[in-house]
């Protein structure tokens, strides 16, 4: 329930949250770096994706997807991604995300 500003009666609501963290709050909260409480609000169904550079079989495919995306977008013919471009790709450390692939 929630009461709306200038109204005299609470209004029922139905919440849903999604949070994320490149960071692991199980560990920041042993350390008290994170609030318990907030973390056993949170994590109702725990979810964990790995990062990119332990998934490295996935670069291709996000390559790929980009790819025809700009290819979509910018009218260009059908073309394929070389494949030494893809390999040197998938030979890169990527510490950071997808979204780092995707502007790369």
């Amino acid at each position: 329930m929630v009461e709306p500003v200038g109204s005299d009666r609470p209004v029922g609501v139905d919440v849903r949250v999604i949070a994320a963290s490149h960071r692991n709050l199980e560990e920041r909260c042993r350390g008290g770096l994170f609030r318990e409480d907030l973390m056993f609000r949170i994590c109702g169904f725990p979810l964990r994706i790995p990062p990119l550079r332990e998934r490295p079989e996935d670069v291709t495919l996000l390559a790929r997807r980009f790819f025809d995306a700009a290819r979509t977008r910018q009218n260009w013919p059908a073309a394929e991604l070389p494949k030494a471009f893809l390999e040197k790709l998938e030979s890169q450390p990527w510490p950071g995300n997808v979204r780092e692939l995707r502007f790369a």
